[in-house]
Parts: C-alpha cells; structure tokens; sequence
C-alpha cells in the first residue's frame, strides 16, 4: 500500500509542479502563454488542412486522367485541381506568416483512399467513381474548414479559411450540376 501511494505522488508531482508554475503567472504574461498555444493549434490546423489540399490534387488529377469528360467532368476537376494547388500555397504562407513551418506532404490516409479509388475504377464506370472522389474529397474538405474555423484565433486565418469554405461550396454545387445534368 505504501508503494502505490509512493507510486501515486511521484506521478502526480510533476502535473502539480506545473501547475504552480502557472500558476504564478502574471495575468499579462499567462494571456501571452494563452495566445501562445492558440496560435500554435491554429498552425497545426492550417498544417492539417493543408495536407489535406496536398492530397486532393493529387486525387483530382487522378480522377480527371480517369474521365472520359462526359459532361464537361474532366476540364472541371483538372479547375479544382490547380485552385486547390493555389489554395495549398496560400495555407502554407499564412502558416510562415504566424511563425510556424508549413506542411510539405499528404496524409497517410490520402494514399490509402486513392488505392480504394483504383480499385472502385475497375469495377465500376471511370466517370462515376471520378465524379464521386472529387465529391467526396469536397466535402472532406468543407467539414474539415468548418472545425478549423472553430479553432482559429487570428482574423486572416478565418477570413482565409472563410473564402475556402466558400470555394468548396460552389464546387460541390458545380460537381452535383454536372453529375446530375437536367
């Protein structure tokens, strides 16, 4: 029993050592610690996000080389690749622009979802699984701004992330239009 709460009290000393030393602070430099850290979560936001725009050319120009261009898909998704392309290059200055270091490659799943794409496109028509990609990594993406619009604390990051959301919004519109042509 005695080691346990020997045990017990070594691990809770360092959390407690913090604690005090936070504690401390003055308000001014607590609100300067505070700020710190926001703006480091909104670094790795805009890093995550940015990945996420790394992956999404890469699957668009994959999805474009798949289509046949019924009903104007492949011009369209060849569009959203270079915007995004452009976008990319716009989340890493701001990233620069708050002193961090930008993203540089995709995430891991990114590469596990293009396999399932090449997979789904033997089985099923190019332009359909092309179509349904681009879809799918539009609204990836619009869900994604959304909850880093939640964890943002500078304005240009939101009135960045708030032009992107509103990019993908029309592209989803635009990518509905054409898979459902009247």
């Amino acid at each position: 029993m005695q080691r346990l709460l020997l045990a017990s009290a070594a691990m809770m000393l360092p959390m407690m050592m913090a604690a005090c030393t936070t504690a401390t602070l003055p308000p001014e430099k607590q609100a300067a610690v505070d700020q710190s850290q926001a703006v480091r979560t909104e670094i790795d936001e805009l890093n995550q996000l940015t990945r996420i725009y790394i992956d999404s050319v890469t699957i668009y120009q994959e999805a474009a080389n798949k289509s046949n261009d019924l009903h104007g898909l492949k011009p369209a998704v060849i569009e959203i690749a270079q915007e995004r392309n452009r976008q990319r290059v716009q989340l890493q200055d701001r990233v620069i622009a708050l002193g961090g270091t930008p993203a540089e490659y995709g995430e891991a799943s990114g590469t596990v979802r293009r396999s399932m794409s090449s997979i789904r496109s033997i089985l099923q028509d190019d332009n359909k699984v092309a179509l349904e990609e681009v879809l799918r990594t539009e609204r990836y993406i619009l869900r994604e701004v959304n909850e880093a619009m939640s964890k943002t604390v500078t304005a240009q990051s939101r009135q960045l992330l708030g032009q992107l959301r509103t990019d993908a919004d029309q592209q989803i519109a635009r990518l509905e239009a054409i898979g459902n042509p009247g």
